[in-house]
């Protein structure tokens, strides 16, 4: 999930259907998280708001 005002990624542990753990990805020196998505690849890629309009691919 993307956090809008901390300019960061919360990764959540789930089981079954409550939330068990969060831990989160601080993104640095990018701007706002804008939208999260899983690409054909399998990567997840963050769209961050930026002058270059940049998007980070995440790697484990």
């Amino acid at each position: 999930m993307g956090v809008l005002h901390s300019r960061a990624l919360m990764l959540m542990k789930v089981e079954g259907n409550q939330i068990v753990e969060r831990k989160p990805i601080w993104l640095g020196k990018y701007q706002r998280v804008r939208d999260v998505q899983q690409g054909p690849d399998g990567w997840i890629y963050v769209a961050v708001q930026s002058p270059e309009g940049t998007i980070i691919r995440l790697v484990p």
